[in-house]
């Protein structure tokens, strides 16, 4: 009986105690800490001090403080409970590969429940936890984002293409600008021949002379000496003959201007960059000498004319290449490339002399900052559109994407966009990978299933370290690897720089070439527009830049033969192993 008396005294107390605390705390906390201090010391150990702290405050902590010890109790020690911290819901971090960054709309924050205030404004507790308590079980406004336990792999450097490419245009270089002026200086003669046998066939036609006999001796000779040095010894045996048919002048000239061109057959590996220029212009001199007509088509003409212009253009870059490899100069690239412009830009050449894949017309992947992880969303505009495309996220925030241009977000958007015939779509896009489609029925976004890549380092003679997703990966020399991603795919890489300078970008479907960027000097990936790659053109410098890239896949895929001693000169061969 006593005992419960006791728990009813306490329990007005305590309310009783709340309301004085508002007026007088120091006199309130006197009287409850003489009458109940001893009484509630045990309550307290007990575990009792959560419902203290909320139906007391501060006030009966300071007079249990006191008074307790008065009973004689060990006299707790009664901390304020820190103010809690609200936190806002986080935004959706949206990243774009164009100019007008996105600003996402701000999110309210939450509310959360707070324990019981004090009438001063502070909050006290009485026990402090060394473990969190749960949280209510209703569900929280904002989904936390998602944090990974796995400690970070760190990034294998790639190796310095610079630094290759320098020691490359010295050793290297020279030798494969001679196999090239061999090649295409073939190719130029064996054109020139087949056009002088037509036309002395064609003029036998005409001539009551029998001229089979001259027609087939020359063409047998050209088979039996393809390494060029028989067309002066052949017009000065038969220059008679070949002059009494009625385009005979013609066909001298012509077989005179192939004895020209034949020099350069025959030219060494190592001869100067002099001796190299002058044999070309010495060249082009003869063949300009040549009446264009009935045997030597202008066109054909022409696009040889073009040709010997683009083996003058490639013998100045490669002494370019070579003086700067030899100087060690760090703007290689950037000088190459600007040489290459002027004359009209090939980079396959730049990629021959440099020993590593040299950047073509089609710009790099965009980068990104990205926080860690893959994103949650990618939006992705097609270079195929060839249109930018206008929307709005999240109702707020207008946008302009380029073709090429790519969009991230940490989390789910809005989407609103007209679609071209005056119709507004809107769309809540979540987790993957959505891309734009220009159709004749109008503009629209469509979720991929999958996106498809693959990385080409055919060109490459170092390996090509990177990961995807977080996933080390290394591409060997000369290999093409393929991945597949049901969510945006992420890859990030190290440029070669030697000075952590790390390349992230997410990855779009198509073929990406492993390369090198002018500008920077460090590795980067390259789309490959294979329409633009079957696409030949008709006019006279792209018959010669086609005539020129055959005679380049001869050089870097020879085919030996045993006859004429094509693709068995030692220096060739060791050329063509250090390029492949």
């Amino acid at each position: 009986m006593k005992r419960v008396t006791l728990r009813i005294a306490l329990t007005v107390c305590v309310m009783t105690a709340t309301a004085v605390f508002h007026s007088s705390p120091s006199h309130g906390q006197n009287i409850i800490g003489e009458l109940i201090g001893p009484a509630v010391g045990p309550i307290l150990q007990a575990g009792g001090r959560e419902v203290l702290n909320r139906a007391g405050g501060e006030a009966l902590g300071r007079g249990l403080n006191q008074n307790w010890r008065r009973g004689g109790g060990p006299g707790p020690v009664f901390r304020p409970m820190p103010s809690p911290v609200i936190r806002s819901s986080p935004s959706p971090v949206i990243r774009s590969s164009a100019s007008p960054r996105l600003r996402p709309r701000p999110q309210p924050n939450p509310v959360s429940g707070s324990p019981y205030p004090s009438s001063s404004g502070s909050t006290v507790i009485i026990e402090e936890r060394s473990v969190a308590r749960p949280a209510p079980e209703s569900r929280p406004s904002v989904t936390p984002p998602k944090n990974d336990a796995r400690p970070a792999t760190p990034l294998e450097p790639n190796p310095s293409v610079l630094d290759l490419a320098l020691t490359h245009v010295v050793t290297d270089g020279p030798a494969f600008a001679a196999a090239m002026i061999r090649t295409e200086a073939r190719s130029i003669v064996g054109a020139l021949d087949d056009a002088i046998i037509e036309g002395i066939r064609r003029a036998g036609v005409e001539s009551t002379d029998d001229v089979s006999e001259l027609a087939e001796g020359y063409r047998a000779a050209s088979q039996r000496n393809r390494l060029g040095g028989w067309h002066a010894e052949w017009l000065e045996a038969n220059g008679d003959a070949l002059l009494k048919l009625a385009s005979g002048e013609t066909l001298a000239r012509g077989v005179a201007a192939a004895a020209v061109t034949s020099q350069l057959v025959g030219l060494s590996s190592d001869a100067s960059f002099d001796l190299r220029r002058a044999a070309i212009e010495e060249t082009r001199a003869a063949l300009v000498d040549v009446p264009t007509g009935e045997v030597f088509a202008g066109s054909m003409m022409a696009v040889t004319a073009e040709r010997l212009r683009i083996l003058s253009n490639m013998t100045v870059i490669t002494e370019i290449a070579r003086v700067m490899g030899a100087e060690r100069r760090r703007d290689l690239f950037a000088r190459l490339q600007q040489a290459s412009g002027r004359s009209g830009g090939w980079p396959e050449l730049l990629t021959a002399l440099t020993g590593v894949m040299f950047d073509g017309l089609s710009p790099p992947i965009p980068d990104l900052q990205l926080s860690p992880g893959s994103p949650s969303i990618a939006l992705f505009n097609p270079v195929q559109t060839e249109t930018p495309v206008y929307f709005v996220i999240d109702d707020e925030t207008e946008f302009e994407s380029q073709p090429g241009d790519i969009i991230t977000a940490d989390r789910s958007i809005v989407l609103a966009f007209d679609d071209g015939n005056g119709d507004v779509k809107r769309y809540t896009l979540s987790k993957g990978f959505f891309q734009w489609y220009r159709q004749p029925s109008g503009w629209e976004v469509r979720r991929k299933k999958g996106v498809a890549f693959e990385i080409d380092a055919t060109a490459s003679r170092l390996p090509f370290h990177y990961q995807l997703n977080g996933e080390p990966h290394t591409l060997a020399p000369g290999m093409i690897v393929k991945h597949e991603s049901k969510l945006p795919p992420r890859i990030d890489f190290d440029r070669g720089l030697g000075k952590d300078d790390v390349a992230t970008k997410v990855m779009v479907p198509g073929r990406f070439v492993v390369g090198v960027a002018a500008e920077s000097g460090g590795l980067d990936l390259f789309p490959v527009d294979e329409g633009q790659t079957k696409r030949e053109g008709s006019t006279t410098s792209q018959l010669a830049q086609s005539k020129w890239r055959e005679s380049l896949a001869q050089v870097l895929n020879p085919v030996v033969t045993t006859e004429s001693g094509y693709g068995s000169n030692d220096a060739i061969g060791a050329l063509l192993d250090a390029i492949e």
